[in-house]
């Protein structure tokens, strides 16, 4: 009915006169459909690495 696909995502964050780092890594787990002659999304879900993103709003459950 649908596709179930994965994709592993790398977000890195450099600020001036520092080094670059590691900011946030995980993977993305979709599952995606045709319709009207389109794929589109029927759900995405982010997985993190981490616990926590700095500075972030939001606490995964």
């Amino acid at each position: 009915d649908g596709y179930d696909v994965t994709a592993s995502y790398l977000v890195l964050r450099t600020k001036q006169n520092e080094p670059t780092e590691v900011f946030n890594t995980g993977r993305y787990v979709d599952v995606l459909a045709w319709e009207d002659d389109r794929l589109k999304f029927r759900s995405k879900l982010a997985i993190f690495d981490s616990e926590l993103i700095a500075n972030s709003l939001i606490y995964p459950i």
